[in-house]
């Protein structure tokens, strides 16, 4: 299905994909979460290791919602796109995007 415009809607835990389809429709087309954070009691320092991980999982969720973008650009499903984002979410997720997409 073809779309011409994308509309990415996400904060730091989610990230929903809606498409406006030639009949001006708007659906959900994708939902991607992040992945909750494990609770770890046996370091010493818990708060450092919960800092880590709670920063390791957020790049590692963007770096999936930028790989989505991409692949449905290069695939030639994304013809524009709108991002709906706190500042530092959209910075994050724009930092890491090639410059086609």
């Amino acid at each position: 299905m073809r779309s011409k415009a994308w509309v990415l809607v996400m904060n730091g835990d989610k990230a929903i994909f809606l498409l406006r389809n030639q009949n001006k429709q708007i659906r959900e087309f994708l939902c991607l979460n992040r992945q909750p954070q494990e609770d770890s009691h046996d370091s010493k320092d818990m708060m450092a290791d919960q800092n880590r991980t709670y920063r390791h999982q957020h790049h590692a969720f963007y770096e999936e919602v930028r790989s989505t973008l991409q692949k449905y650009r290069a695939e030639g499903l994304l013809d524009s796109l709108y991002l709906v984002a706190a500042p530092k979410v959209l910075g994050d997720i724009r930092e890491g995007l090639d410059k086609n997409t």
